[in-house]
């Protein structure tokens, strides 16, 4: 189920051309997962732009998400835009739905909690 409401289309014109794309689990009645993806106001402020709720978090998932938002959201692929990500669970493999015009960006807070869990949390400030 992708939602994509009225108010997401029209305030996106107003936007930032950045959105942020992320995933997390609903632990509730069903066991799903939630997609979601969200603009940046004037103010810095988050705005949901569309959300989905899929079986799993994965590539073809990321993919149909993708597509039903560029098709939601014409100027995401009429106009240059940002994409931000973690990279997560075939979400970069994903990313090429949204075409050549949309540059790939990747959460700095993921990159570094990563880079220190492999190297240790004694080299976070050289990150």
């Amino acid at each position: 189920m992708f939602i994509c409401p009225p108010q997401g289309k029209q305030t996106f014109w107003l936007l930032r051309r950045l959105v942020a794309v992320d995933g997390t689990f609903l632990k509730a009645r069903f066991v799903l997962t939630l997609l979601l993806a969200v603009g940046i106001d004037a103010n810095g402020e988050l705005y949901p732009l569309a959300w989905a709720v899929v079986e799993s978090e994965n590539q073809s998932s990321w993919e149909w998400f993708l597509h039903h938002l560029r098709w939601a959201l014409p100027l995401l692929a009429e106009e240059e835009a940002t994409l931000i990500s973690d990279r997560d669970k075939g979400l970069l493999e994903a990313e090429e739905v949204l075409g050549p015009q949309v540059t790939r960006a990747f959460c700095c807070h993921h990159l570094k909690g990563n880079f220190t869990d492999r190297y240790g949390r004694a080299l976070a400030p050289a990150f």
